[in-house]
């Protein structure tokens, strides 16, 4: 396991006394919550994985799924299945105010649909899905007099993004299970 100290002892002894006692990393107080999480990342091998699905992403402006918010997650919340559990949230949710979205355009309520717009914009952004934000964040400037139209192309748009998200999720979490298994084989 890695071995991280935070101290508000920021002497090179205390440095030279944690570095002996083995410690990996050493942070002084008071700790900056960012420089904190890229340690951790570090550390944990994270970082790597990060790095690595960003990369395969780069040639794109907006990704479909951006891992660096869904890994400072799982690093906050350091449980087995934590990513599982997070996407899984997501997705139950995602879907229900894409339905929700239908049924408001069927009922030609646009302030509904442009509120369960807005809904799945934020719970998209917090965990990465760049694009499905972005395309919920359309639905501002729909108007009464294109809602119909504009609206089914919103939804078929969001529905592509969606499952755009959902197979980079998938595509992510397999090459994360991987690298464990090898790091877990040495």
């Amino acid at each position: 396991l890695p071995f991280l100290v935070l101290t508000a002892n920021a002497t090179t002894d205390a440095r030279s006394m944690c570095e002996e006692a083995g410690a990996d990393a050493f942070l002084t107080k008071p700790v900056d919550s960012r420089q904190l999480l890229r340690q951790v990342t570090s550390l944990t091998g994270i970082q790597a994985q990060y790095e690595s699905a960003r990369e395969k992403d780069r040639e794109s402006r907006t990704v479909a799924f951006d891992p660096e918010l869904l890994l400072e997650l799982s690093a906050i919340r350091d449980t087995p299945g934590a990513l599982e559990e997070i996407i899984e949230l997501f997705v139950t949710s995602a879907t229900e105010l894409q339905q929700n979205m239908k049924t408001d355009l069927q009922d030609d309520d646009l302030q509904a649909f442009k509120d369960h717009a807005h809904a799945l914009k934020g719970s998209a952004a917090n965990i990465g899905a760049n694009r499905v934000a972005d395309v919920c964040h359309k639905a501002k400037a729909l108007r009464a007099g294109n809602f119909e139209s504009s609206g089914e192309t919103l939804l078929k748009v969001l529905a592509k993004e969606f499952s755009a998200f959902q197979k980079k999720y998938a595509e992510f979490i397999t090459a994360r299970n991987k690298d464990k298994t090898k790091r877990k084989d040495r």
